[in-house]
């Protein structure tokens, strides 16, 4: 009897080690997703107030005008830069069509 409790004890032991480590895995991978999703907020505000900024340029009322290849330049630009964090993310939006 007191051999099975012993051995029950050894298996409950063994089951709380491991999830403890799967508990420790998973808050550095929160982590990690956190720091993650700050930086990606980040390049979001910053190339959103770019497309404000060029939106405001090009479409404000004593703007002066961008030749449309100068434009269409920095939107591919804005493009690229939006997907190389939604891949970083591991998603896709309705940015350019994708």
């Amino acid at each position: 009897m007191i051999v099975a409790a012993s051995a029950e004890t050894a298996r409950l032991m063994a089951k709380v080690e491991h999830a403890t480590a799967e508990i420790e895995r998973i808050n550095a991978e929160a982590e990690r997703n956190a720091v993650a999703k700050a930086e990606a907020d980040a390049e979001i505000v910053r190339l959103s107030s770019i497309i404000v900024a060029f939106a405001r340029h090009r479409f404000g009322p004593r703007s002066e005008k961008l030749d449309d290849d100068q434009f269409e330049l920095v939107m591919e630009d804005l493009s690229i830069a939006i997907a190389k964090v939604e891949a970083k993310l591991g998603f896709t939006s309705f940015w350019c069509g994708k």
